[in-house]
């Protein structure tokens, strides 16, 4: 008789509520309502997440196709600025040139000196002048 005793208890413990359903409803409109043994909330959870990370991911592609854009652009823009900078050298070149300064010094009435005279840089001495 011992033996029926104990197995009632158990019984009686198994048809508890589970601690995760106290204080929800149990009736069948309740969203809290255990179907095929998960929460339906868990579900709706997973597809938030879900879209939340398919927004993600979206707004991701979209950010690195712009900045696939920017780089085409800077980088066309650097090619013209280094087409520039070469033209501009050139350019620099030719005016430096000391055969072209020389016709324009002939062009302006200069003539090459007949002697040059060097100054001789003024000597700074480190001891205190003496009245």
């Amino acid at each position: 008789m011992q033996r029926a005793s104990r197995s009632h208890r158990t019984a009686r413990r198994s048809r508890r509520t589970p601690a995760h359903q106290v204080g929800h409803a149990v009736d069948d409109a309740s969203p809290w309502r255990l179907h095929g043994g998960e929460l339906r909330s868990h579900g709706f959870a997973a597809l938030a997440g879900l879209f939340l990370a398919a927004m993600a991911l979206a707004a991701l592609r979209t950010d690195n196709l712009r900045m696939r854009y920017v780089l085409t652009e800077a980088i066309a823009e650097e090619g013209q600025l280094r087409e520039q900078q070469r033209v501009l050298q050139a350019e620099v070149g030719e005016l430096r040139d000391p055969a072209r300064l020389g016709r324009l010094a002939t062009g302006l009435g200069l003539s090459r000196p007949e002697r040059v005279i060097g100054r001789r840089a003024p000597v700074v001495s480190s001891s205190p002048e003496q009245p």
